[in-house]
């Protein structure tokens, strides 16, 4: 494989070590109680309503272009699953506005999967 192909590959996971965060990454920040990231839930409000994981934010992607949202702090954008696009849009959105964002791998789906903490709006 030529060096040029190899430096692509390592560009490509540099980039996505720096726009993505595991489950389990998100979950030891939220048991150590760190304050310096926010949880933002870009699927439609009714999803959100029935599950979203424990502590999130409820900003759909269509709200989030005039949504305050505070800067310093990183911003972990997640939707439904692996097949879903909207935290990438999301994502991408909140980078064009200056805020570092990063992508749930796997989103709620996967959060589920590994038996971290969900809950449902009260009602």
């Amino acid at each position: 494989m030529p060096l040029s192909a190899i430096k692509k590959i390592e560009a490509h996971f540099e980039g996505k070590l720096l726009a993505e965060i595991d489950p389990y990454a998100l979950h030891q920040k939220m048991q150590r109680g760190d304050t310096d990231f926010l949880v933002l839930d870009v699927r439609p409000r009714e999803m959100f309503d029935a599950r979203h994981i424990k502590g999130a934010t409820s900003i759909p992607l269509d709200d989030l272009q005039k949504a305050e949202l505070p800067h310093g702090k990183l911003i972990i954008v997640y939707c439904g699953g692996m097949t879903c696009m909207l935290s990438s849009k999301a994502a991408l959105l909140l980078a064009k506005r200056g805020f570092h964002a990063k992508t749930l791998i796997g989103g709620l789906a996967v959060w589920q999967q590994d038996k971290y903490p969900v809950q449902r709006k009260k009602r």
